[in-house]
């Protein structure tokens, strides 16, 4: 994100590179704060679970702000399904969550239930789920999903329709005026992104990296979409189950996610360094899986479903890229070696349930007002002594 001149006063220029969460919710929330504000919003393309589990308090403060927004804002609320959650976990998580709860005084319906409650519960939808070694359940009855992509969509399409300038392009770099600072951003006419590769005090280094995880449908007959639609997401947190799943869709859809990360390292000539990103191939290859991601997501639905999915045929599946940060939490923050650049990026694949709020904040950091608590999340935060978290990428995607 680059402001091309002040935001004070009137108008206003911004660069945004990337129609994602954070792009698209700044984009929408820079418009509608200054409608004489000048937005571009740039992506390659032309133009799901919502929770308030955290372990840290901020995240949950910033997810209930986010799943009151899903709930009664009609910018939203017609694409989001509060179907309950469960997360079966023999790590104590479950415990830490509800301490948050009760420390935000939060109005959100949550216990621990048994096993056998688990098997009973939803007309015995996961009756002959992988129960084994699961110490904890939580029963979050405010929990849910959303139609990500129909909602990403609606919050771009509504942006435009209030001013913002939306084009399609590839960028091939970061522009710099003599002084280092930066004043826009060069494209051109191909798929790789150089940003600025001479800049090391530029680049990310090990506070981001490219990870991926992967998901896959079922496709249900009618009755048996009914039946499972009776159900709540359902996370999985350990072993060959760890994942979750999305009760069916309008067309019948059940969806699977796998929750272990891949990278993809390859050499950048140009910067001379090893770095993890998606293939450079169109739409990021992402529709061509392997047969042991294929595997994976058989055990996850298993893992959730037993003998009651041992027919299923799993199909569409997809590889989901993120901008991962090594303690999982956004990077929302000025660039302190260039002026005029912005990064607001990364987390742990759960940030795009901050779409309906995140967008205030990122306008708050670019005005400098950014509460303290999210302030620490900046470019140069000590990483040094975060120990990554569960979901950091520990295998390379050509072993998967």
């Amino acid at each position: 994100m680059a402001p091309t001149r002040s935001h004070s006063g009137h108008g206003g220029s911004y660069i945004i590179v990337g129609a994602g969460i954070f792009g698209a919710s700044a984009a929408l929330q820079l418009i509608s704060e200054n409608p004489s504000a000048t937005v571009t919003l740039i992506d390659r393309t032309p133009f799901l679970v919502i929770r308030a589990d955290y372990t840290k308090l901020i995240d949950m403060e910033l997810a209930l702000e986010a799943l009151e927004l899903w709930r009664s804002d009609p910018m939203y609320n017609a694409f989001y399904h509060e179907s309950g959650l469960i997360w079966l976990d023999n790590a104590g998580v479950p415990q830490t969550i509800i301490k948050n709860y009760k420390t935000l005084k939060a109005c959100a319906k949550y216990s621990l239930i048994d096993i056998e409650e688990a098997r009973i519960n939803w007309d015995g939808i996961h009756s002959d789920a992988n129960y084994d070694t699961v110490l904890n359940i939580l029963w979050n009855e405010s929990g849910g999903w959303a139609e990500a992509s129909n909602a990403l969509k609606f919050v771009i399409e509504t942006a435009v329709e209030k001013g913002v300038k939306y084009v399609e392009a590839n960028i091939e770099s970061v522009v710099f005026d003599k002084d280092g600072s930066t004043t826009g951003v060069q494209t051109a006419e191909g798929p790789i992104l150089n940003s600025a590769p001479l800049r090391k005090e530029i680049h990310v280094g090990d506070r981001i990296k490219a990870a991926a995880i992967f998901t896959g449908m079922a496709t249900l007959s009618d009755d048996d979409a009914a039946y499972f639609r009776k159900g709540p997401v359902f996370i999985h947190d350990i072993g060959a189950s760890l994942g979750g799943s999305i009760p069916p869709n309008a067309a019948n859809q059940l969806k699977f996610w796998r929750d272990v990360s891949f990278m993809n390292t390859v050499h950048h000539e140009v910067s001379g360094e090893n770095i993890s990103m998606p293939p450079d191939q169109a739409d990021y290859a992402q529709w061509e899986v392997t047969p042991g991601m294929k595997r994976e997501l058989q055990a996850v639905c298993k893992g959730a479903f037993g003998d009651k999915a041992k027919n299923w045929d799993l199909h569409k599946f997809r590889i989901c890229w993120e901008s991962k940060t090594l303690d999982g939490d956004q990077v929302i923050s000025g660039h302190p070696h260039s002026k005029g650049l912005y990064v607001v990026a990364g987390g742990s694949f759960h940030s795009w349930k901050f779409l309906p709020n995140i967008g205030k904040y990122v306008v708050q950091m670019l005005h400098g007002s950014l509460d303290p608590k999210l302030a620490l999340r900046s470019w140069d935060r000590d990483s040094d002594t975060s120990e990554p978290d569960f979901m950091w990428p520990q295998r390379e995607m050509k072993d998967v």
